[in-house]
């Protein structure tokens, strides 16, 4: 058993700053969301969250680096499937009584941006990246980035980011509801002064999942037909649209988790994700490879 609130070594810091509580992962380069991070986050978070001294936390990445998302090599090994999993984490986060913000630098790509929405509140570097780019790989964002992204800043802006896996800054994601403050100074300290605000002014949670997707027949239609233009028969892109529109249906946010986490594991176990999935690795070792073009 492992105790991230003593231990140095483990891949989530945790420090106090007036009433509210620091979580700052420290994984590797681009804090790859593996089982260590993804048990150190769920832990640490059920930890502070109990303390009479902390009124809110803050979600934070070392070295400039919120999260690049899931680590990749886990879904050779199928270890991504291991508890606690991603959408558990996610959970969590959601869950915790005292309200999260997340101060984003670098990127929040797929499973970090999950995180981050996850999260009642965002602060963002000026040129932090967000993104949701799991289609690219065959999949759909498994860990409610189609049922909270929808909510948060409404379908036809959760369809461009899910559907075409494109990422943005955080400059534009201001103006979407995405990104609650932008600063071009410390985003950590931002965070901090921003978290200490709501402590003491004891603000409510704001959850993504409490929100409402409002239904638009003609944005679905739309990007129905765009997709199919565009995806060259590839299935994952279509899906994610079915995804997206689940939230605007659903009477509630855990049968949209539900049926988002049945097609992801649909599309996980296809032929289109594996192939993509493996041009992907080959892509990345071809690069490692002294001379390759």
């Amino acid at each position: 058993f492992f105790d991230p609130l003593n231990s140095v070594t483990m891949p989530v810091h945790v420090s106090h700053k007036g009433r509210v509580a620091i979580l700052r992962m420290e994984s590797g380069p681009v804090n790859a969301l593996s089982q260590e991070l993804r048990h150190a986050i769920a832990d640490s978070i059920q930890k502070v969250q109990v303390q009479d001294n902390v009124g809110a936390i803050v979600l934070t990445g070392a070295r400039s680096m919120f999260s690049a998302g899931a680590d990749i090599q886990e879904f050779a090994g199928h270890d991504a499937s291991n508890p606690p999993m991603l959408p558990t984490v996610c959970e969590i986060i959601e869950e915790c009584p005292k309200p999260v913000v997340a101060a984003i630098q670098g990127t929040a790509l797929g499973g970090g941006l999950e995180i981050a929405l996850a999260c009642d509140h965002r602060v963002a570097s000026k040129d932090a990246k967000l993104g949701l780019p799991e289609v690219r790989i065959g999949l759909i964002p498994g860990s409610g980035g189609t049922q909270r992204l929808p909510r948060l800043v409404g379908v036809q802006k959760a369809l461009e980011m899910i559907v075409t896996g494109k990422w943005t800054t955080a400059a534009k994601a201001e103006k979407t509801k995405l990104v609650d403050v932008v600063t071009v100074g410390d985003v950590e300290a931002e965070a901090v002064a921003y978290a200490q605000r709501l402590a003491d002014s004891k603000a409510p949670k704001r959850r993504c999942s409490d929100m409402a997707a409002k239904p638009n027949a003609l944005v679905f239609a739309m990007a129905r037909k765009q997709a199919k233009a565009a995806a060259k028969g590839l299935a994952a892109p279509m899906r994610c649209i079915d995804a997206v529109e689940w939230a605007t249906k659903v009477k509630s946010f855990k049968q949209g988790l539900d049926k988002e986490a049945q097609i992801f594991q649909e599309l996980f176990v296809s032929t289109e994700a594996k192939a993509l999935q493996h041009i992907f690795f080959a892509e990345r070792a071809a690069l490692k490879v002294p001379g390759a073009a």
